[in-house]
């Protein structure tokens, strides 16, 4: 992926044929391109109506298509195929050679700067979270998709895997994360057949949930809530306590009732016994 290792905020949700996509959200940093670009999916109106100004895929089902225009805010600019800054590729293969010039997009749409608190509600006091150690996030959407995150103490950073090899960005950055967010989300039928033939699932994040919040190496077991699409959603610990992702870059893996997680429980090193006193 262009630019993905410059996202604030990434989700990641299951489509059809066991795959998964990524929702990127770019704040801090704009890449200079980023891609490739796909289709969106519904779930997409509840990840970026509280959040974004500008909202990017190729294209959508008509379905798809039908509920954005139900659902995401008017202040949000959409923009497919064909909108400045989108451009082919000669050297990616179809359909993975969709990418975009972001600042260009910017520059010729300027959207109503929306005011925007961010994705997930912040607490009037931070809340640290206290919870279980773990050095390893194993994540299955399916069975052909099983990402992990290792925990690299050096740097104080999830770094990802695709489940056989480091997950690079094109800058030759392994992906990375500061804070996990694993959300468990019911899975229903999108009602149309995608190109592989099958069904295409329709991840809800509207409701409540349960799920995980990990920060540096503690994982926390969380409640999640999201009123509506363009609602924030809220993360409560088992005290009733609203938690949120430190600062830095965050991922959200958004696990439906087709998938698992798992954790590996960080081992404390073995003492070594004191040497003999003859």
């Amino acid at each position: 992926q262009y630019g993905q290792d410059m996202a604030d905020l990434v989700f990641e949700e299951l489509v059809e044929g066991g795959m998964t996509r990524f929702v990127s959200i770019f704040q801090s940093e704009i890449p200079e391109e980023a891609g490739p670009i796909r289709s969106g999916r519904h779930v997409d109106a509840s990840l970026v109506s509280p959040i974004a100004d500008y909202f990017v895929f190729s294209g959508a089902a008509r379905a798809t298509l039908s509920h954005f225009a139900k659902t995401i805010p008017e202040s949000v600019v959409i923009s497919t195929e064909g909108a400045p800054g989108m451009h082919r590729t000669k050297y990616h293969p179809m359909p993975h050679n969709l990418f975009m010039y972001p600042q260009e997009l910017i520059d010729s749409n300027k959207a109503a700067v929306s005011k925007t608190d961010g994705f997930f509600v912040k607490p009037a006091t931070a809340t640290p979270i206290t919870g279980t150690a773990i050095n390893k996030v194993a994540l299955k959407f399916s069975q052909g998709s099983k990402p992990n995150w290792t925990w690299d103490a050096a740097t104080s950073l999830w770094l990802r895997d695709d489940g056989k090899k480091p997950h690079m960005a094109i800058s030759g950055k392994q992906l990375s994360a500061t804070s996990l967010v694993v959300i468990r989300a019911t899975e229903t039928d999108a009602g149309y057949k995608g190109s592989t033939g099958g069904y295409v699932p329709r991840t809800v994040v509207t409701g409540t949930g349960k799920g995980y919040l990990i920060i540096g190496d503690t994982m926390t077991e969380v409640t999640w809530s999201k009123a509506d699409d363009v609602s924030q959603m809220s993360l409560t610990d088992s005290s009733g306590n609203v938690v949120h992702p430190a600062p830095g870059k965050t991922w959200v893996e958004i696990i439906t009732t087709s998938g698992d997680v798992s954790f590996t429980p960080a081992v404390a090193p073995a003492s070594s016994p004191s040497p003999s006193k003859s």
